[in-house]
């Protein structure tokens, strides 16, 4: 991109707006040279017409505008709603895992009592096995 400002006739640097403001050939842009050539042949009635009938299509281009926020925010305040019933069914669900792993925790540490318990007893019934059968051979060494 060049860095130099463009110079107009008078020697002073040239603006983008006045890039905008005139024509390739540096005279001032007007309606009558920028593309509204034949309204300058028409009389004031006619004008005042053809004016109209802008205003009146950018009044309904802006009607359709004001149709597509009111839609928009129609379809906004939905989207807001869903979001709010999804949180309430996210935090719903959460409170249910919660809870669920709350209980399997407790059944987790119960089945390790279990076990605890059961090796005890496992260890205490092999212990009392092992005396009967001391019993046994000492009484066997006695009596024979």
């Amino acid at each position: 991109m060049n860095s130099r400002p463009a110079y107009g006739s008078s020697g002073q640097p040239r603006s983008q707006r006045d890039d905008l403001m005139t024509r390739g050939d540096g005279s001032l842009a007007s309606p009558t040279n920028v593309g509204y050539d034949d309204m300058s042949h028409t009389d004031n009635r006619a004008m005042l017409q053809q004016q109209r009938d802008i205003m009146g299509e950018q009044d309904r281009v802006i009607d359709a505008i004001g149709e597509s926020v009111v839609r928009t925010k129609e379809i906004a305040v939905a989207i807001g709603n869903e979001v709010d019933d999804q949180v309430k069914l996210i935090d719903k669900v959460g409170r249910k895992v919660d809870n669920t792993d709350g209980k399997l925790m407790k059944a987790t540490d119960d089945i390790r009592q279990m076990k605890r318990k059961a090796s005890n007893n496992i260890m205490l019934g092999t212990m009392c096995a092992l005396i009967a059968i001391l019993i046994l051979v000492v009484f066997l060494a006695i009596f024979l």
